[in-house]
């Protein structure tokens, strides 16, 4: 009924894809210093960003990218875009004009990663290792040993310095937000939307603080170009092709049992899926698989709790059968439907991806599931009720609290017609003990 996919192979450009990136991102520094004796720091970034946000546009109408569907989706890519984009460069280029020179500030920046690893400890649930605490302990010792110098300390640099570092706050918060919020985005449409916003930020800038002036020398127009078109542009493709990167394995986008032809994809959901998809999709049905069936089975350490206090989620347990939702995704958002999929359900490899037949009102269709892994460490096995609800009642995490987790999947089982079950029981016992 079921058949597990292998590994997909990592082509050459996928592993050179971070070496060049970081290559594309460092020479940031050092073609603002060359352009920025030719234009003020504020009006120097509306250009650049106003004519990336135009190209990027004019690549997604053409390629038909997917937009936000809603205000609220659109908002969330603006307000990330306005502190990966806007903040962080305003803060980097206004620097950099005040005489920072360019590798100090690459120095100070390159604490993000470090900085947003620690804090991702705090924001998305994630473990933070002790390497990466002493890691982050000695970037900032350096980066303190190499400001403190008197001849980058000095009065003329402190507001460089505080420009900098502010920068480097709104990028590491933006890159959070960013995953928290926006992080099924088209990177085309996506990324438009970013630069236009951030074009804006600055524009109000130059125009409040600025002469707004243009010197049209060959190393601004060179300037220009490399930051626009090269670095703007370069780096979105790369983190296109991380996005589109190696966890998920190739035989399911080519696979004719997977995708009906000319039909997209199937995907089947038991839990937060079938009321938060997350993905655009053309049509849902209820369904019925068999071989399996929904439990809370599954230690959440992320979403639905923390590693000192893990939550449970559902997983498809051998056994029985289970009435769920499949989602209709057309061919072309197939592969980035698949990538949000992985990078949400996939982040510890505690659940296996098949494709089942599912049973639906209008005929059986292959789907796409997930099934949980028996063999890993966070796999529960069956629990008594008085742990079930202990655990309900204790999670919280990036996506809310345990408790609400089960009350939408099992509002949204009755939807279905689907009462009776241990997880109505487990929720109607974990009320109880909640109002004492």
């Amino acid at each position: 009924m079921s058949e597990a996919f292998p590994a997909r192979t990592l082509s050459p450009w996928f592993r050179l894809a971070p070496a060049l990136f970081v290559v594309l991102w460092s020479s940031g520094y050092i073609f603002a210093k060359l352009g920025l004796p030719y234009a003020e720091p504020f009006t120097f970034l509306f250009v650049r960003l106003a004519l990336a946000a135009a190209l990027l546009a004019l690549l997604a109408f053409a390629f038909r990218a997917r937009w936000p569907a809603t205000w609220r989706e659109a908002g969330h890519i603006a307000a990330a875009g306005a502190l990966v984009q806007g903040i962080y460069l305003g803060g980097v280029f206004w620097a950099i004009s005040r005489g920072l020179g360019a590798g100090v500030v690459a120095l100070i920046m390159g604490l993000q990663p470090l900085l947003t690893a620690a804090a991702a400890g705090v924001v998305l649930g994630e473990k933070v290792t002790l390497r990466q605490w002493i890691g982050l302990a000695v970037g900032f010792a350096g980066v303190a040993l190499v400001v403190s110098d008197r001849g980058i300390a000095g009065h003329a640099n402190a507001a460089a310095i505080v420009a900098t570092v502010i920068a480097l706050l709104a990028l590491a918060a933006g890159v959070l937000y960013q995953k928290r919020h926006a992080s099924f985005m088209d990177l085309r449409s996506g990324s438009a939307i970013q630069f236009a916003v951030s074009a804006l930020l600055m524009g109000a800038g130059a125009i409040l603080t600025e002469d707004m002036r243009i010197e049209w020398t060959g190393e601004f127009v060179l300037a220009l170009a490399w930051l626009a078109l090269v670095l703007s542009l370069g780096s979105m493709a790369g983190k296109r092709n991380k996005a589109a990167g190696g966890r998920i394995p190739a035989a399911i986008i080519k696979s004719p049992r997977g995708f009906a032809r000319g039909g997209g994809l199937w995907v089947f959901g038991y839990g937060s899926l079938m009321w938060r998809p997350g993905f655009p999709f053309g049509e849902s049905r209820p369904a019925r698989i068999f071989g399996y069936h929904r439990a809370l089975c599954v230690n959440s350490t992320r979403y639905r709790g923390t590693h000192a206090r893990p939550g449970l989620v559902l997983g498809l347990d051998r056994g029985g059968s289970c009435v769920g939702r499949v989602f209709r995704v057309a061919a072309k958002n197939a592969s980035r439907v698949l990538a949000y999929l992985h990078e949400r359900e996939m982040l510890n490899r505690v659940y296996n991806p098949r494709w089942m037949k599912a049973r639906t009102p209008k005929g059986p269709v292959r789907a796409y599931v997930f099934v949980v892994r028996r063999d890993h460490p966070q796999y529960t096995g069956r629990l008594s009720m008085k742990r079930m609800v202990a655990r309900v009642l204790a999670g919280r995490g990036i996506g809310g609290t345990c408790l609400d987790y089960v009350r939408e999947t099992v509002r949204h089982m009755d939807e279905l017609c689907v009462c009776d079950t241990p997880l109505h029981r487990v929720l109607a016992e974990a009320e109880k003990v909640a109002r004492r």
